[in-house]
């Protein structure tokens, strides 16, 4: 597999979870205390740091990847 292939679609799958965790997190938002609210306040609520923190990653080393193999 070619590394652009593959750093792309590393890169989508990351960008697609996080825009789907933007998503739910308007439809269904949380507060956690009064002093985290609105996606991060979500985030704590739902125990979902960990897979945004995964989609993040994911989405950054696909970039970096696919960037790498395109100009190199």
């Amino acid at each position: 597999m070619k590394k652009l292939i593959f750093g792309g679609i590393m890169f989508f799958s990351g960008f697609a979870g996080i825009l789907m965790l933007i998503g739910i997190s308007t439809l269904y938002p949380y507060s956690f205390e009064y002093t985290t609210t609105r996606f991060f306040g979500f985030l704590q609520d739902s125990h979902t740091v960990l897979p945004f923190i995964i989609f993040a990653v994911l989405c950054f080393w696909g970039g970096i990847i696919a960037w790498n193999a395109s100009y190199k």
